[in-house]
């Protein structure tokens, strides 16, 4: 009952039935003044809501009409008053979200569990429940979609800058070939060079030693 009717702190309010006043106010805990909630009376005939008095009783065990001594296990379910609540006349309690029923109190736990008020405000509530899901994932993927196209960026980059480096890699060896080329060049001519010098000056040596050697006009 707590979960499908008004409470003011403890007992029934009055919202929840159809009549007023006048037909609830002997069924009125004298501890919170609300119609009785789960009724129970102790052996001195006092009745309370139960937790109404289970509060007061756990401060002190004394009835609070009579001041007679009573303990929590000597409370037992007043039947007569509970039988009364039960015949009078409520509102459902989704009375706010649409729904016209009006029954007896002891129906309105089986027309709540079908209450097509309530059904169609769970279902709303679904709605939005799996909108605003939706939303969430849309902002995810929203997200990985800008992550995806920082890191595609961020390839193109590496792309663009190791293209600009195999080209720079690629003129660097041609320079280092050519210059290769030319040191080859050098090289074979100074061998070149070198040789006929040498073979010059070789020559021009044994020929001056020709005319400087006497054995050789001997021979």
């Amino acid at each position: 009952l707590e979960n499908t009717l008004v409470l003011v702190e403890m007992g029934l309010s009055d919202e929840s039935f159809v009549r007023g006043d006048d037909a609830l106010n002997d069924l009125r805990c004298p501890i919170c003044h609300e119609v009785f909630e789960d009724p129970v009376m102790g052996p001195c005939q006092c009745t309370f809501c139960r937790l109404c008095i289970t509060r007061a009783l756990e401060r002190n065990e004394v009835c609070p009409m009579d001041r007679s001594e009573l303990q929590i296990q000597d409370l037992v379910p007043h039947r007569f008053v509970r039988s009364r609540i039960d015949t009078l006349e409520v509102f459902c309690s989704h009375k706010n979200l649409g729904c016209f029923w009006r029954g007896r109190f002891d129906a309105l736990p089986g027309h709540e569990e079908t209450c097509a008020a309530k059904v169609a405000q769970e279902a709303q509530d679904e709605v939005k429940r799996q909108g605003s899901k939706l939303q969430e994932l849309r902002s995810e993927v929203n997200a990985r979609n800008a992550e995806v196209e920082r890191l595609t960026l961020a390839v193109e980059t590496q792309a663009k800058e190791s293209k600009k480096l195999h080209s720079k890699i690629a003129k660097q060896k041609s320079k280092i070939e050519a210059r290769d080329a030319e040191m080859q060049d050098l090289k074979e001519q100074l061998q070149t060079c070198f040789c006929g010098k040498f073979q010059k000056t070789l020559s021009a040596f044994c020929g001056k030693r020709k005319r400087t050697d006497p054995g050789e006009h001997v021979l």
